[in-house]
């Protein structure tokens, strides 16, 4: 190597081939493991094994390193417990996460103390909250959930209270909802009768006219026309029957409003008795009442749908009794507010 160096630097230009026969020399030939050579002086052909980490030849034979089995098993063993531990606290909230979840989305049902069905989920029953669904004032509105459990709903009712409200509801629509649109349409009927009785001539008398547009009023009023022609023979019957038919069909709405305008009317009426004025108070009167029929007729149609909606009919009339109408607040009847 020495004698290669000193003929480099004196500049020979054969330095370097005989550097690579040095190494050739000393070296030998790299052989790529896993691969077969032939030598080509005696063609005899030679497999170079390839080793795996850990293994070796020994005594020209393929064999394990002492010790290194024991060793990596160690190092793999450590890692692996390094990212298990790593790993735990995520795996374990989404494992959490994941059962919160379901519990959240499966429900069971439970019957309320107050009969209904609730379905209540799982994540809330799991948490302990509440108490029984329907006690204590826990069930909200109809069809809400139960204080105790936010995330439940109403799923069922009490069959009972579902009779129930079936038959309270057919019975309004039947005594009060049908009788009310059918006394709307009505009233158009009177009101025409009642403007055909304002268009005769009072200063006449109580003629065949008067009689026959009265008897006209008191049928629209809901007398049977023979008792109507036989009440409008005079003036004095077809006022007392009239100012009867009025005030007994306010009093049969029943209401303290309603009540009240009956009284105050006969109280009108008795002041007027038998002066010209008569005559005219009942046909203002008999025109607010069926203002006011007509009014009651379109608030139950609109309010209807509504109340359908809530599955309780009658909060129909009870919403109709808050607006507290009262026919004495029909400018027609002004006049007469201060006799």
């Amino acid at each position: 190597m020495n004698d290669i160096t000193g003929l480099t630097a004196l500049g020979y230009k054969n330095a370097p081939a005989l550097f690579d026969q040095f190494k050739y020399a000393n070296d030998g030939v790299k052989m790529e493991a896993g691969s077969t050579y032939r030598d080509p002086v005696t063609g005899v052909e030679r497999y170079i094994p390839k080793l795996d980490n850990g293994m070796g030849m020994v005594n020209g034979a393929v064999a394990p390193l002492a010790g290194y089995s024991a060793s990596n098993a160690q190092i793999k063993g450590q890692e692996a417990g390094a990212v298990a531990s790593a790993k735990m606290p995520y795996d374990v909230a989404a494992d959490r996460a994941r059962q919160v979840t379901g519990a959240q989305l499966q429900t069971k049902t439970i019957i309320g103390t107050d009969g209904n069905s609730y379905e209540v989920p799982l994540y809330n029953l799991a948490q302990g909250q509440g108490g029984t669904p329907g006690a204590g004032g826990q069930v909200g509105v109809s069809g809400g959930a139960p204080a105790a459990f936010p995330g439940a709903y109403q799923s069922g009712r009490n069959p009972i209270n579902q009779q129930s409200a079936i038959a309270i509801n057919d019975n309004f629509l039947k005594s009060a909802y049908q009788p009310t649109i059918d006394a709307g349409k009505t009233a158009a009927d009177l009101q025409n009768s009642i403007q055909a009785v304002r268009n005769i001539d009072m200063s006449t008398g109580w003629g065949a006219d008067q009689k026959a547009q009265g008897a006209a009023m008191l049928e629209g009023l809901g007398l049977a026309p023979a008792s109507a022609k036989l009440y409008a023979a005079n003036s004095q019957k077809f006022q007392s029957i009239a100012m009867d038919r009025l005030q007994t069909s306010l009093i049969a709405q029943k209401g303290t409003q309603t009540e009240g305008d009956a009284q105050r009317a006969g109280q009108t009426f008795a002041a007027l008795k038998n002066t010209p004025e008569a005559n005219q108070f009942i046909l203002d009167f008999a025109q607010a009442k069926a203002n006011a029929d007509q009014k009651k007729a379109a608030f139950y149609e609109q309010a209807l749908p509504l109340a359908q909606k809530a599955g309780d009919l009658t909060a129909v009339d009870r919403a109709w009794r808050k607006v507290g109408y009262s026919v004495w607040s029909d400018p027609i009847l002004q006049p007469w507010s201060k006799k």
